[in-house]
């Protein structure tokens, strides 16, 4: 039997990956799927795409850092979202627990220390999100997250505050992309317009 991956292929793959591209983005150029949804920022020519939503993203912060007034804290365990000045976080010297390079949440994190000019005096990298929110919960550092990934119950036991800094762009999109020029199967070309008729 014929490999599934032709060498040609397997060079393009290489070369792809080599070069730092998403693997769905990989798999929309050699056509190995029609349509893929992206949360990394989507950046080639080979590609059509658009943007379904924005995911609102927040620190979480354990409380136990101390850094928050007690009328905070009240908002907090009511399940409310907390806003903060940047420096609140930047003066302290908080481990902050943080994405692979190449996931869509590295991207984000990014974006936010380039806009608040801030290099967190601690990181640790930790590859799943789940994982990553469940050191947060119990104290071990600060991670950004989106909203959805945030347990309501962590909030009211007091455990953790979402965070939202002032002035610094808390959200990260969520594409669907299709590899340009090539004709869809019927039921993802009716996906596909579906989708642009309702995100214009």
């Amino acid at each position: 039997d014929r490999d599934f991956w032709t060498d040609d292929e397997r060079n393009q793959l290489k070369k792809m990956f080599n070069a730092g591209k998403d693997l769905s983005e990989i798999a929309l150029v050699l056509q190995r799927t029609e349509l893929a949804i992206f949360t990394t920022p989507v950046i080639s020519d080979h590609l059509d795409y658009v943007q379904l939503s924005e995911d609102l993203l927040y620190l979480v912060v354990p409380t136990r850092f101390g850094i928050f007034t007690p009328e905070e804290l009240a908002a907090s365990r009511a399940k409310q979202p907390i806003s903060l000045a940047p420096e609140r976080i930047l003066e302290g010297n908080f481990l902050w627990l943080t994405a692979p390079k190449g996931q869509g949440l590295y991207h984000a994190e990014q974006k936010l220390f380039t806009e608040i000019s801030y290099t967190p005096p601690r990181t640790r990298c930790v590859e799943y999100v789940d994982t990553r929110y469940s050191l947060a919960a119990v104290g071990n550092g600060i991670a950004l997250m989106p909203g959805v990934t945030i347990h309501k119950e962590d909030m009211e036991n007091g455990q953790i505050a979402a965070c939202a800094l002032n002035s610094a762009t808390m959200t990260r999109g969520i594409v669907v992309a299709r590899k340009k020029g090539i004709k869809l199967s019927k039921y993802a070309e009716i996906y596909w317009n579906y989708l642009i008729s309702h995100n214009q």
